[in-house]
């Protein structure tokens, strides 16, 4: 038995998901005796074979695709699907992102298989099963499921499992796909790059978030310069997203993005159950609010009772006066 990983990548690197994915990947190809091929677009990006090869790829197959293949699910299912018929996996791992959104099931549904989504942990029971831990009911209970039927589709949570290196020479597989065989109905028209600096929100590892605490749109700049301040992501509401404060990529919740980072700064948020289950992974939560009855307390490590309009830019001082020390 084979594992396939969707190394996703953006501007020729591979994401933290897909290094997160692979190290899963090589653990469970090892205990399952079989293994690890990394599947990626981008043949025109050389070094992303070097960063596969140090993740522990056996093999690795490019697609010797034009940019239709790129923005095409259609296509992309297509290539996955050929993959699998040369090496047969039993388990195809994808990062939890946009693009597994979409691929993930699709590719399930070909393949006639099963498909698992935002997966926390994994073990291989005494039947030879893989058993997967994964959250339901907005995170309120963690279900153990034993996979039957492969090929499986597993969709790992972002931030949850560790990257580990493991060397290997991987042999290199370059497949050509015929791009005729799209949806029609879609056509790239134009690529607008992030102009942002800051780290993507499900990949960051600090993201500071607001909520109608903040009373009005233009104090959203407070949520930024903290952010800024750590290095971190920015995150929001939905409830101000709704308002039209700022775009719903930054919405973290259950009808957003749900996020695991290390630390996860809420402020002016409530903490409604919805906001709850988008960050159930974070592994600290820090709330700011002027109520102390606020359900985001009893979720955080720390709390912070007060005014948050004289709060975030005491830390920003306080950031920026030990950066200069």
């Amino acid at each position: 038995m084979n594992v396939l990983v969707f190394a996703e990548q953006k501007s020729g690197k591979l994401t933290r998901g897909a290094a997160e994915a692979l190290a899963v990947g090589r653990s469970l190809a090892d205990q399952i005796r079989g293994k690890l091929v990394g599947g990626i677009f981008s043949p025109e990006y050389p070094e992303l074979v070097t960063e596969l090869a140090g993740l522990g790829a056996d093999e690795i197959s490019f697609a010797a695709d034009t940019q239709i293949v790129q923005w095409d699910v259609a296509q992309q299912v297509k290539f996955i699907s050929e993959i699998c018929q040369n090496i047969s996996p039993a388990y195809i791992i994808f990062p939890k992102s946009d693009l597994s959104r979409d691929l993930a099931p699709a590719l399930a549904i070909r393949l006639a298989g099963a498909v698992v989504t935002d997966v926390l942990a994994w073990q291989i029971d005494e039947t030879g099963a893989l058993v997967v831990r994964r959250p339901l009911y907005g995170g309120k209970v963690l279900a153990s499921v034993r996979i039957r039927k492969t090929p499986a589709v597993i969709v790992l949570s972002p931030n949850v499992f560790p990257i580990s290196g493991h060397r290997v020479e991987p042999r290199i597989h370059t497949l050509s796909i015929d791009d005729s065989g799209g949806d029609n109905r879609l056509r790239l028209r134009e690529i607008i790059p992030n102009s942002s600096s800051r780290p993507a929100l499900m990949e960051a590892r600090v993201i500071v978030a607001g909520g109608r605490g903040l009373r009005a749109p233009e104090n959203f700049h407070l949520i930024e310069e903290l952010a800024d301040a750590l290095g971190g992501a920015v995150g929001a509401s939905r409830s101000i997203v709704d308002a039209g404060w700022v775009e719903q990529v930054h919405q973290v919740g259950q009808t957003g993005k749900s996020v695991a980072p290390d630390l996860y700064i809420a402020c002016g948020i409530s903490g409604a159950i919805q906001h709850l289950a988008g960050i159930r992974a974070a592994k600290q939560i820090v709330a700011i609010n002027n109520d102390p009855d606020a359900p985001i307390f009893k979720v955080a490590v720390l709390g912070i009772v007060g005014d948050l309009f004289e709060i975030i830019p005491e830390i920003i001082r306080q950031l920026k006066a030990s950066q200069r020390a």
